[in-house]
């Protein structure tokens, strides 16, 4: 497919292309169109974009909603492909992510300090979506996500370890990374994961995770280090949970 004759079309073809130079030149132009009418209609409605579009390129309806449904289809149900007319590519999107941190880090103003949030929530009983984003201007943009049926049976740590290597090499070693999680995510397993990449995990914890300060013979409820609202607590030393002890810097706030 070649680059749209609309200039505005093709300024954000060739953005498209920067930012993810893994996908062929059909791909990135066919997404380019996609971008570019979310952007004119201000939503993603497959008929909104179509509708604004045809009356734009001079094309059908139908012909557009094909189109850009075959850009998220697997190639085995792609036009032309049971009939053996042509070969098709799908867009595996996970190959994509690394790219998609880059071209975040590439608009970066202020200092090298990069703020990673790691999100698990439900899609009603239907979808269980994990996901990583940058936190930036009171906003987060997702990088990174894994998409699973509901209250299916198997473990999150494959895909979170899996997406936390795909980043890794789209972050310069020279910046600050801080991974943050809820404490419904913690484990010891999540805290290696992350400072396997060289990043700093800032992870929460539940209260009645056990902890020793340097210096100090026994472990104890990290509850009771601060007793009153309003108050904190900063200290170096190690944490059990089920059994298996980190070494690290912990912070108490009431």
């Amino acid at each position: 497919m070649p680059t749209s004759s609309h200039s505005s079309i093709a300024k954000v073809q060739t953005e498209v292309r920067e930012l993810l130079p893994s996908l062929s030149s059909a791909q990135a132009n066919v997404l380019g169109e996609m971008v570019y009418a979310m952007l004119m209609v201000d939503g993603c409605g497959m008929t909104r974009m179509c509708s604004f579009l045809c009356e734009l390129l001079g094309k059908s309806m139908n012909t557009l909603r094909q189109k850009y449904r075959e850009i998220y289809y697997e190639k085995e149900a792609k036009a032309g492909v049971k009939k053996r007319q042509r070969k098709r590519r799908e867009i595996v999107v996970e190959e994509h992510f690394a790219d998609l941190l880059r071209g975040v880090l590439k608009q970066w103003h202020g200092p090298q300090i990069l703020v990673l949030a790691l999100d698990g929530s439900a899609l009603t009983d239907r979808f269980d979506v994990l996901s990583i984003s940058v936190l930036t201007r009171g906003c987060g943009i997702r990088v990174a996500w894994t998409i699973l049926q509901g209250h299916q049976e198997g473990e999150w740590r494959p895909h979170w370890e899996r997406m936390l290597r795909q980043l890794g090499p789209a972050v310069p070693a020279e910046w600050r990374v801080l991974v943050m999680a809820d404490r419904g995510l913690y484990a010891a397993w999540l805290f290696e994961a992350i400072q396997a990449n060289g990043w700093h995990p800032f992870l929460r914890v539940k209260k009645n995770l056990t902890f020793r300060q340097e210096g100090e013979e026994s472990f104890g409820p990290i509850g009771q280090r601060v007793k009153k609202p309003g108050r904190r607590w900063k200290g170096r030393g190690e944490w059990s949970e089920t059994g298996v002890r980190m070494s690290g810097t912990l912070v108490v706030r009431s």
